[in-house]
């Protein structure tokens, strides 16, 4: 984008905002909400001197759409079956856990596995934080896409740990 491109100011102003001094928390999230609400708004309003930058609301979406994949191969396989997944997704994912498994020489150590799945998805839900605000339908339904498979590992691991007379 040319230099005086609504991109390119956005740009500069973002690295002037990072660069600001430290303020209380409390503060800084107000600030950050509404900052952030301004830049997609600006966004939503002009895509087309966005495209093609780390801003792009097609990027964004294209990100999103990855990070739901991402969660979604992180559901538990019982968990697939009760919400009505394809049988080819369903066997996909037990032909995963299966090399997993094998890869990790026999017996998986259950809890290990449970917690750096959700480690996981916990990075995952930084990602998602970082794309900011995007708008549309598409993205509505992205974002319950992805919300819905952590909830449901998050969910799994917690009836696991209830279950487990270990805990």
């Amino acid at each position: 984008p040319p230099m005086e491109g609504l991109a390119y100011r956005i740009r500069m102003i973002q690295e002037r905002w990072r660069q600001s001094p430290d303020v209380p928390t409390d503060i800084r999230r107000k600030l950050s909400a509404r900052f952030g609400k301004m830049v997609s708004r600006l966004v939503e309003t002009h895509p087309e001197e966005f495209r093609g930058t780390d801003l792009d609301p097609a990027r964004k979406l294209k990100q999103l759409q990855t990070l739901c994949e991402r969660a979604e191969t992180l559901v538990p396989t019982e968990v697939l079956d009760e919400t009505g997944v394809s049988p080819a997704e369903i066997l996909a994912k037990k032909w995963r856990d299966q090399l997993a498994s094998n890869t990790m020489g026999g017996g998986v150590d259950e809890e290990a596995s449970r917690r750096a799945t959700a480690d996981e998805v916990k990075r995952l839900q930084a990602e998602r934080r970082r794309l900011g605000q995007l708008a549309g339908r598409e993205a509505s339904t992205l974002h319950a896409r992805f919300q819905r498979a952590c909830d449901q590992v998050f969910q799994k691991n917690r009836r696991f740990q209830a279950a487990d007379p270990a805990n």
